[in-house]
């Protein structure tokens, strides 16, 4: 019984992975087509995610954002 169900958790495993790469394939050419990362952050987070005496957001979260906006273009 354990080898069967290792069995089906390994073919559950391999047919989420391929349908969440089929998604993300169709998600990555969207941003691509559209030019641009758009990323949501709060506002008011130290750390995470705030806007300076300037307005230029700063934090993990944002440098995170603009890390894969990096990586994609």
């Amino acid at each position: 019984m354990t080898i069967m169900k290792g069995t089906w958790l390994l073919l559950a495993a391999v047919c989420l992975g391929a349908s969440a790469t089929a998604e993300a394939g169709a998600t990555l050419d969207a941003v691509k087509r559209k030019g641009y990362v758009q990323c949501g952050v709060s506002d008011g987070l130290p750390g995470f995610s705030y806007a300076d005496a300037k307005g230029r957001f700063k934090g993990l979260d944002v440098d995170i954002c603009r890390a894969l906006a990096a990586a994609l273009f």
